[in-house]
């Protein structure tokens, strides 16, 4: 067993030494090669790949993104802000894409900075919404934005107490309107903000009771719905608004015939004692036509009391078919003023007499001229 372990080793030792002279001299063989002949030429440099073309930026939507979308959610979550959705540009796409709007947990210190898009060098440029420090106070100090459009409609025996906007943590969060149950006697007054020094408080909304009734801070009555043609001897009693729980109720008119001597007024809303008043309407007696007017002549000129001047020298031609009638002296009240005369048309059997001045009494009165 030893002399075959003996020769095993010997093998091995023999093996090894075999392979450090082959190693030896095949190193011993490189060097002296390398010594006799030059070293071998450098492959060619590989040709450099083509340059990619230019890359295209896309710089954004050029126009502004459409009108933000209505955003359906609970009027309120407590402890929680609503995030408005928004319009975001798809590169990819070139279109327009909207984000539905979120609920986020409030920030103490904090209120929330709607994201816009705003025009820079040809196009539009996102500008992210964040929470931003602000410093919380109880009541805000500028005016709460406009109120939001809502059209409930109509439901029987409810009122709607419309949505307000509420201050939360240093933010304005909307409260979406609600139904209330109809009152028979009272009416339901909408919460307002009121400026009170150099800040805003919310004055709750309330039940009253119906005045009876409306008082000056309610508006009018609307103008009246009808015009309604009638017959004859017959006359229309105008419709009117009456005032029933609260609001304004239609209160059509009717027929009547005609009373004689007398007209129908139509009843009227009057401000009285602090509230506006519904005078009722009525036949009324008709006003006795008035008197015919008197005539009162103008009183007559003074006539003159001294003869008129002589008579202008009017030279006139014959004229075929045709009189002169001669001019003559008259007097305008306080002075002569000469009349010249004219041509009257000769007519068959008759003869023209000039006019002339006549004394009666004291009085100079002038005697008209004419055919006879």
């Amino acid at each position: 067993m030893r002399s075959q372990l003996h020769r095993v080793l010997v093998a091995t030792g023999v093996a090894a030494a075999t392979l450090l002279a082959t190693a030896a001299s095949s190193s011993a063989q490189v060097v002296r090669d390398h010594r006799q002949s030059p070293p071998p030429a450098a492959p060619p440099p590989a040709a450099a790949p083509p340059a990619p073309p230019p890359r295209q930026v896309d710089l954004g939507p050029r126009e502004a993104p459409p009108p933000a979308r209505e955003d359906r959610h609970d009027a309120h979550r407590a402890g929680y802000v609503w995030i408005a959705g928004r319009w975001d540009w798809r590169r990819p796409d070139r279109r327009w894409s909207w984000t539905p709007g979120r609920w986020e947990r409030e920030r103490i210190g904090k209120r929330w900075r709607e994201p816009r898009w705003e025009p820079r060098d040809g196009s539009f440029v996102l500008v992210e919404g964040d929470w931003i420090d602000a410093p919380v106070s109880r009541y805000p100090t500028a005016a709460p934005p406009a109120l939001r459009d809502e059209r409930p409609g109509v439901r029987a025996g409810f009122v709607w107490n419309r949505g307000r906007w509420d201050w939360q943590n240093g933010n304005w969060q909307w409260i979406g309107g609600h139904w209330e149950r109809e009152r028979a006697t009272q009416r339901w007054a909408d919460g307002r903000w009121e400026l009170r020094g150099d800040h805003w408080e919310w004055d709750d909304g309330r039940w009253a009771d119906v005045p009876k009734v409306p008082p000056l801070d309610q508006p009018p009555p609307p103008p009246p719905r009808e015009e309604v043609r009638v017959g004859r001897g017959q006359v229309y009693l105008a419709g009117h608004w009456s005032w029933e729980n609260g609001r304004y109720v239609w209160q059509r008119g009717q027929r009547a015939r005609v009373q004689p001597g007398k007209h129908y007024e139509p009843g009227q809303w009057v401000q009285r004692d602090g509230a506006w008043s519904f005078t009722e309407g009525g036949w009324v007696e008709d006003a006795p036509p008035p008197p015919p007017p008197v005539y009162n002549p103008p009183p007559a000129a003074p006539r003159p009391t001294a003869p008129p001047p002589p008579s202008r020298d009017e030279r006139t031609e014959t004229r075929t078919g045709y009189v002169w009638a001669r001019g003559h002296q008259e007097w305008r009240g306080d002075h002569w003023e000469w009349i010249a005369g004219h041509w009257e048309p000769q007519r068959a059997k008759l003869t023209w007499y000039d006019g002339r001045w006549e004394q009666r009494g004291n009085e100079w009165i002038f005697v008209e001229g004419g055919w006879r």
